[in-house]
């Protein structure tokens, strides 16, 4: 039983069709009222690590060994490390920590010190998150056999745990209940890290999930990428659920929830997918159609989505 639920892990087998127009029919596709501005053009790949309370977002450039920091009205601040930013996350008194690679470390972010935090098995690490309930990091890393998740204390010491039969842990999500929860990589489960450190598995074989959010209704859904267009839901019991998406949009890649919707990133187009399924396209810059590849999609409190261009070296904003 999972004290962070109250509900008993159950093996991911029954698999049911969200209800649309019908079990074959794709909902309708829109056009939003809404529309996003690009705030950012860079000279290189961008990378979107973090969106914080502040509504500014933050990134890596390239393969720079920096943060760059941009705010709602377009202005930006950089900051040098050492290393290269993979990903971030916020604990509650509003400090960003940073993971890092090249080398393997975390940085603490204050606003007038930096610190950093290595650790001999801090290896191939992927993903960090803060938990607030137990106020430590929780980071996820390694590849097959060495796959693992670590937690760093306030104190400043890890601990580390082993995660059986794991390809390749991708990027943790916090749920309503504090835990974190993560998708196989290398396809075939979804993973709850529960807050007294058990970990759930849920195993699916047509689940090859890239992407993962925890929805306005208290589920976690996913890009599923077996399937093509389509996400998936999995209940905090662990059953799975799949909801078709128009054969127009091409290559979902990743997932973010805000203002009461889903919202997607695709190959050339930014999807906001509501409860009834309805999904809408937001026009940008570089409409649909065009080789506009839409990543790395990050929100904070629903006040906006940050998201990337990686074809045209963009950071845009879309605002509710």
């Amino acid at each position: 039983r999972s004290p962070a639920t109250g509900e008993s892990p159950s093996p991911a087998t029954s698999t049911t069709t969200i209800n649309t127009a019908s079990s074959s029919t794709t909902p309708p596709v829109q056009t939003s009222p809404l529309t996003s501005k690009v705030l950012m053009t860079t000279t290189a790949t961008p990378h979107l690590l973090h969106v914080d309370e502040r509504d500014s977002a933050w990134l890596r450039i390239g393969n720079e060994r920096a943060l760059t920091r941009v705010f709602s009205d377009g202005s930006q601040t950089r900051r040098e490390i050492d290393g290269v930013p993979f990903a971030a996350t916020q604990d509650d008194v509003g400090t960003l920590w940073v993971l890092l690679q090249q080398p393997n470390r975390l940085l603490q972010l204050a606003p007038t010190s930096l610190t950093y935090h290595s650790h001999p098995q801090l290896t191939a690490p992927t993903s960090i998150m803060y938990s607030p309930i137990e106020r430590e990091m929780i980071i996820t890393g390694g590849r097959d056999e060495s796959s693992y998740f670590a937690s760093l204390s306030s104190q400043g010491s890890f601990h580390f745990e082993s995660l059986t039969d794991i390809t390749h842990p991708g990027l943790l999500t916090l749920d309503a209940q504090s835990s974190m929860w993560f998708v196989d990589i290398g396809g075939g489960s979804i993973s709850r890290i529960n807050t007294d450190k058990s970990v759930d598995t849920f195993r699916r074989s047509t689940v090859m999930a890239r992407a993962l959010t925890l929805g306005p209704d208290n589920a976690m859904w996913f890009v599923n990428n077996v399937a093509g267009s389509e996400v998936g839901r999995i209940s905090m019991k662990g059953t799975y659920s799949f909801a078709p998406i128009s054969s127009k949009i091409d290559t979902l890649r990743d997932i973010t929830s805000a203002n009461n919707s889903l919202w997607l990133t695709a190959r050339a187009s930014v999807i906001r997918m509501n409860l009834d399924k309805t999904t809408m396209l937001i026009p940008d810059a570089y409409p649909w159609g065009q080789t506009s590849i839409k990543s790395g999609l990050r929100s904070h409190d629903s006040q906006s989505v940050w998201y990337t261009n990686t074809n045209f070296l963009t950071l845009s904003r879309i605002t509710m």
